[in-house]
């Protein structure tokens, strides 16, 4: 009876669980794919950096030459 009882007040917290840990297996399975990804996005992020950065500089040079006309 009384185990009835723990599978009744725990069984559905355990089979969630479960199925989350079955799922998230494949989601962990090609690490090296991963962050190979990850490298080459970090690199396309430092690339967009440094052309905003110009792109800001450059706004700032036309801002000051225009001051001086």
């Amino acid at each position: 009876m009384k185990r009835m009882n723990v599978v009744r007040k725990y069984g559905s917290k355990i089979a969630v669980a479960t199925g989350a840990l079955a799922a998230s297996a494949g989601a962990f399975a090609d690490v090296t794919a991963t962050e190979t990804a990850i490298t080459a996005v970090g690199a396309d992020v430092s690339t967009i950096g440094w052309a905003v950065l110009g792109v800001l500089v450059v706004a700032a040079g036309f801002k000051y030459m225009r001051r001086a006309i």
